[in-house]
């Protein structure tokens, strides 16, 4: 069970990469720090309430 959470965790963080790369080509950086701030938040307690 350990392992699928590990999983779980990883795939949300690379999405949340991934995200913040794609999104570099279309926002400003101020409004681009503002939103990937937001979606590590969203995901740190995802991670956290689902675990």
């Amino acid at each position: 069970m350990r392992a699928k959470n590990l999983c779980r965790a990883a795939g949300v963080v690379v999405i949340a990469f991934g995200g913040g790369i794609l999104l570099t080509f279309f926002l400003p950086v101020h409004l681009l720090i503002i939103v990937e701030s937001a979606a590590l938040v969203a995901a740190g307690l995802l991670i956290f309430l689902f675990r």
